[in-house]
């Protein structure tokens, strides 16, 4: 049975197939007939010189193919499937393909009246979306206490995409055996992320290269972010020409010797940097700040929970699951809303009445604020 001639095309755009192979090996015989350097003439279908040409031009074929295989992972512009993603993965570049996320957030489960004994509402309750049909689940137990008639749960949507982000009060249909029993998501569920498919994953690689050249000072800052225990650099000049400074602000702070150490060695490599170039790798000037904070809550908070969640405004960090914080950069500034809004994520706080500290909010430059004490005041309403 003869073996099938699929032509493809190589990434210069020449069509490559057996049969395109042997007519070429062919024409070079020709040539040789003509030079009076061979005898050879019968070339037609069933020929033996034909059936050998044929037998190479399978082993040539695969070759070329592998080679033109080869050729096109090695680009980003030709990559496909998890050879793009290597590229994305190349230490200076770290640029992942979007995965498909979940939507996330949080519904209110309420029955008629106060409960008598604890009402159990079990892992994996579905809720239906009244605004695009998906459904929605709750990812652990959760109770109705004696005495009250709500609770709170945290749910996901069951499928991963754009789709399941939902605005406010659109969950609103459980299926549940218990009577009397309703809900309602009382905030937006967010979080719901697409696949990256290899079209929109390269566009989004040869957009991040193209605007990042080797040696800027950009893909400086970049070269030192991608170091482990690196939360964020800055890289500042200095009075000599392409010397600079790198001020190295860590996940812990502060920086700790052994990071310095790191991204040191990162700068020092110099298939990393221009030719000519040289780095002082620094720590930058943390300060410390003092936090008295007054909060109206339904009930009191555990201390330490507080501590937690003002903890990762500066540092970075997630709490209850659904509150990520990036923390605090070189320079960045802390405002009061955003202290106040960030712990009103936290369900029994009603208020933040007044947040006030030891001192400005808003480092120089070249600072990193960092917690020193926070105090809280909690006034049950």
């Amino acid at each position: 049975m003869p073996i099938e001639d699929i032509p493809f095309y190589t990434v210069m755009g020449e069509e490559i197939s057996r049969n395109i192979l042997v007519e070429k090996m062919i024409q070079y015989y020709q040539l040789k007939l003509k030079a009076n350097e061979t005898q050879i003439t019968d070339f037609n279908d069933g020929s033996e010189i034909r059936n050998l040409l044929e037998a190479i031009a399978v082993d040539i074929y695969a070759l070329m193919e592998e080679l033109d295989e080869t050729c096109k992972i090695n680009f980003v512009e030709t990559a496909y499937g998890e050879w793009l993603d290597k590229h994305g993965a190349n230490p200076l570049i770290k640029l992942p393909r979007e995965t498909g996320e979940r939507a996330k957030g949080y519904v209110k489960f309420t029955m008629p009246s106060n409960q008598n004994s604890e009402l159990i509402i079990p892992q994996g309750t579905v809720i239906n979306s009244t605004y695009n049909d998906l459904q929605y689940y709750t990812i652990a137990d959760n109770s109705i206490n004696v005495g009250e008639n709500s609770t709170i749960a945290y749910a996901e949507c069951l499928t991963e995409g754009l789709d399941g982000n939902c605005p406010s009060n659109t969950l609103t249909e459980v299926e549940t055996n218990i009577r009397g029993l309703t809900v309602t998501n009382e905030n937006a569920f967010t979080g719901g992320l697409d696949y990256e498919v290899d079209d929109e994953y390269r566009r989004r690689l040869l957009e991040y290269v193209r605007k990042d050249d080797f040696g800027s000072r950009a893909y400086y800052e970049r070269l030192g972010e991608n170091v482990t225990g690196v939360h964020d650099v800055l890289i500042d000049d200095t009075s000599e020409q392409n010397k600079f400074n790198v001020y190295v602000n860590g996940l812990v702070k502060p920086t700790s010797d052994a990071v310095l150490l790191d991204t040191a060695e990162a700068y020092n490599n110099q298939e990393n940097i221009l030719l000519g170039h040289s780095f002082n790798i620094l720590k930058p000037t943390y300060k410390t700040v003092n936090l008295t904070i007054d909060i109206d809550v339904t009930e009191r908070i555990d201390d330490e929970l507080l501590q937690q969640f003002i903890k990762a405004i500066f540092d970075g960090g997630e709490i209850l699951q659904a509150s990520v914080f990036e923390g605090l950069s070189i320079g960045e500034p802390l405002t009061e809303s955003k202290i106040k809004s960030n712990l009103q994520l936290i369900e029994s706080v009603v208020n933040i009445s007044n947040v006030s500290s030891s001192s400005s909010l808003t480092p120089t430059r070249l600072e990193v604020l960092q917690l020193g004490v926070a105090t809280f005041n909690q006034t049950e309403v």
